[in-house]
């Protein structure tokens, strides 16, 4: 099994009324199937456990869709398939919410 290598960067922070919006940039510089476990808390720096998703889903020209349900960041090539272990998935920007 191939081990999914993703670095992000936190490119802007904003407070919009009680919640707290951040736009990352996810960049996979190599891809496993099932895409990588990220902790919304330690990882991403919220602070209370309210729902978080993505309400700007990623897009990397030519590589896929990022796709990122609170838990798992995964990339899809169209809407039923996945990319592939051990490739290249590119890079994309969220943004994402919660407190």
């Amino acid at each position: 099994m191939t081990t999914a290598n993703c670095d992000f960067t936190l490119e802007w922070d904003r407070v919009v009324g009680a919640q707290r919006w951040k736009c990352f940039t996810f960049k996979f510089t190599t891809y496993a199937t099932g895409g990588i476990a990220i902790d919304p808390y330690d990882d991403l720096g919220f602070l209370s456990p309210m729902y978080i998703c993505a309400i700007a889903p990623g897009f990397c020209p030519g590589k896929g869709f990022y796709h990122y349900d609170g838990t798992t960041l995964k990339v899809y090539v169209d809407a039923d398939t996945e990319v592939e272990d051990n490739t290249d998935a590119g890079s994309a920007k969220m943004v994402l919410m919660g407190k």
